[in-house]
Order: structure tokens, then sequence, then C-alpha cells
């Protein structure tokens, strides 16, 4: 659609110098520059009713995935995310993965993937990242521990922000080379308040299978929708631990 706007708008500015350089006038050459005009400025409308229609159904599927999560179940008046954290975040990646399909409209046949990525803690230091849970099982895929000087998922736990690798062929470290995946996405999950007693306790690792799926311009739009999926994530992941009210956690910690 935008294509067709563009190649609208080079046929008007083509039209507004014909008189000057192949001599062309009346009311004919009027007219076509009237209709080019009238069609241009209804594809761009076309073009902004898709976009606008297209966040819409991101904002329904965040706002219902909170409601599944914070939802009271029958018999129990805990909230869902409190009950099952592990069944909350499974949820929460796959939600994640239909997100990211529903705003970056990647190419037909990429594969998306959500990957919570937690520190590998030795005295009490961070020394790698671990994959430990992803949107879907998938038998046979590895997942060795991901050093600290990687792209991605390390940048984002030190520093707290949204970190973009474009293309992996770009990159020179050997984690990301010779791997499934061709573009990554990372964002914080973070507990507490920005700035103040917040702390990064892990990362929603996107990741594609073509390259150039999580570039600059992605990681803009898809921030105000993960983010919240991030958080969501952060409050389960705290709900799991000892000595939380999650009678489930309680019990395998003992």
């Amino acid at each position: 659609m935008q294509l067709i706007v563009a190649g609208l708008q080079l046929a008007l500015f083509v039209g507004v110098a014909a008189p000057d350089v192949f001599g062309v006038k009346g009311w004919r050459w009027m007219a076509g520059l009237v209709a080019i005009y009238l069609l241009s400025e209804w594809f761009r409308g076309l073009a902004r009713a898709g976009v606008l229609d297209h966040h819409r159904k991101v904002f329904e599927n965040l706002g219902e995935l909170i409601s599944s999560m914070a939802g009271m179940q029958a018999g129990n008046s805990a909230p869902q995310i409190v009950r099952n954290p592990e069944d909350a975040i499974g949820l929460l990646l796959r939600r994640a993965c239909e997100l990211v399909q529903v705003t970056v409209r990647p190419p037909l046949g990429c594969e998306i993937t959500a990957n919570l990525v937690l520190p590998v803690i030795v005295d009490q230091q961070p020394t790698g990242f671990r994959v430990t849970a992803q949107d879907d099982f998938r038998p046979g895929r590895d997942h060795p521990v991901i050093p600290l000087d990687a792209p991605g998922a390390p940048f984002t736990f030190s520093t707290g922000r949204p970190v973009s690798v474009a293309a992996t062929s770009e990159v020179k470290h050997p984690r990301v080379q010779g791997r499934r995946y061709r573009s990554i996405g990372t964002f914080p999950i973070m507990v507490g308040e920005p700035g103040t007693t917040g702390q990064v306790i892990g990362i929603l690792a996107m990741d594609a299978t073509e390259p150039y799926i999580f570039d600059s311009g992605a990681m803009a739009r898809l921030s105000p929708f993960l983010g919240p999926v991030a958080q969501l994530i952060g409050l389960a992941l705290v709900t799991r631990r000892p000595g939380s009210r999650n009678v489930r956690a309680q019990r395998r910690s003992a």
C-alpha cells in the first residue's frame, strides 16, 4: 500500500512538471493531475487505516493477556499469575510472539521465538546467561550459556535498555554465529521502581530466522507492547521465588 502511495506521488510530480518538460497542456492534463492526487489520498487513507487497525489488535491482545493473568480462578481467590507462575510465563512468551507477529509483520516463513533468559549466578555475580523457557517446546535445540561479552541479552541486563541485533551475520561474536536465528531483540525484565530501586532480573529475548526483523525501527514499535509483557514475566519470576505466596514454588524449594 505504501509503495502504491509513493508511486502515485511520483506520478503527480511528473505530471506537474509535464508542461515544462513535454509541453503537455489542456483540461485533460489538469484532470489527470486531479485524478492522481485523489487516488494518492485515497490509498494514503487506506494505509493509515491499516496501521491503526493493526495497532488496535495489538492493544486488544495485550489487554486480554493482562486480564487473563490477573483473572480469578474458580474456587481460589489467587490470580492465575500467583497460582501458576510457570504456566503464566509460558503464556506470556506465547503472547509476546503474537505481538511481534502483529506489529512487525515478518515475511512468510520467518519463525519468531520468545525466550526467557536468566543470569547464571556464581558467588553472587553473573557469569553468563541461559535460556530457561521458550514460547513452545522445540526438541533438539541446544541452549549453551551466553557469555557476558555476547551481544544482546548481556547488554540489556547491564544497561536496563532494549537492545537490537538487526543481523547476526554482521556481528563477529562466535555465540551468534552458526545459529538458526538471524536477528535478535532483547527487552529488560525489571522489578522495582525504574531509576531508584529497579533491578533487572532477566531478559525477554526475541529472535527471528530472518535478518533485520529486529532493527531499530521495529524495536521502537515493539517496546511499548513488549515492555508490559516483560514486567508481567518479572512478576511471575518474583512470585515463584522461595518465600513468596506461591505454595508450589515454596514446596519445590523446600
